[in-house]
């Protein structure tokens, strides 16, 4: 066992694979150096596991395989958030959407409108995803104190309504972009998401890397 550190300096016990650093209460893989290999760390734990097996009841190609799953598991689940596995797909989608609708409008191609509308589709799947995976680390992770928790849930709110309403209403009608009456709002909204995932970005970043 190992003593840690949580909110108000107070000394606590945790289990010699996680340490809490103290600045965001993210779990992480820190700890006392043993033979030069980091204690606590994915590859410790993989190491002590892996010399923990009877060597005799396991082949060499059984072995890479159990430690390779071991290190996906732990990963997964101990070391990444899920926010920051998901969180990218709105930012590249409402960018490419964006990216596919001027072509569109200016070489007055289908094609790629068509496209547009299909990555602000996945855009709007995927802001969802990225917002479920978000919840659960600010209640996993950071214990319910996830700095900017705030902004990041009304930007992300946001970003879910308009994408959704975009795909919604261009499911509904495919001459948004072709209609004089309904273009310039309609590649507003491509540029407002665009804009909102960005921002959402940015202030994710600020969350890990600090502002």
């Amino acid at each position: 066992m190992a003593w840690d550190w949580g909110h108000g300096n107070e000394r606590r016990e945790s289990t010699p694979f996680h340490i809490w650093d103290g600045v965001h209460r993210r779990a992480s893989c820190i700890g006392a150096c043993q033979g030069g290999l980091t204690k606590g760390s994915h590859l410790w734990y993989s190491a002590t596991t892996h010399a923990a097996r009877d060597d005799t009841q396991a082949g060499p190609n059984e072995e890479v395989t159990v430690e390779l799953i071991n290190r996906v598991v732990t990963a997964l689940f101990e070391l990444h958030p899920w926010h920051a596995m998901v969180v990218h797909f709105p930012i590249a989608l409402t960018s490419v959407a964006l990216l596919s609708i001027v072509l569109a409008l200016w070489r007055r191609n289908e094609l790629f409108e068509q496209f547009a509308f299909f990555n602000i589709v996945l855009a709007a799947v995927s802001t969802a995803v990225a917002g479920l995976a978000g919840l659960r680390d600010h209640f996993v992770r950071f214990e319910g104190d996830t700095p900017y928790v705030n902004v990041k849930i009304f930007l992300g709110v946001s970003l879910l309504l308009l994408t959704t309403v975009m795909a919604i209403s261009r499911f509904r009608n495919a001459d948004l972009l072709w209609n004089p009456s309904s273009k310039i709002l309609y590649v507003a909204a491509y540029v407002g998401a665009f804009l909102l995932a960005a921002v959402l970005g940015f202030v994710g970043g600020s969350i890990l890397y600090g502002f």
